[in-house]
């Protein structure tokens, strides 16, 4: 059994047993449905951290904080930006 740690895909999920019922009844009998949320996972994960990396690269304080070697301030920063990176990911990709 495949357990997914992230919670974009028991929120996929249950948006689709809500909104979807059709789509994951197919891909449950059709034997896909693995497969499927593996790659929602994996893309869902990319693009988030695609996001950050974009946000981080203007962030002046994050930047001060790796070039003085405040690691913790840094990886804090990277966390906020996760947070906020997610509400746009997951309402392309998430909650469709």
């Amino acid at each position: 059994m495949i357990a997914f740690s992230s919670d974009h895909i028991k929120y996929h999920l249950h948006y689709s047993a809500e909104y979807r019922p059709a789509r994951l009844k197919k891909l449950v009998n059709g034997g896909t449905i693995l497969s499927y949320l593996t790659e929602l996972d994996r893309s869902v994960a990319e693009a988030i951290e695609r996001q950050v990396g974009k946000m981080l690269e203007n962030d002046t304080e994050y930047l001060r904080a790796v070039a003085v070697g405040d690691l913790a301030k840094a990886r804090g920063l990277e966390n906020m930006d996760r947070l906020i990176a997610r509400d746009p990911v997951y309402a392309a990709m998430v909650y469709v």
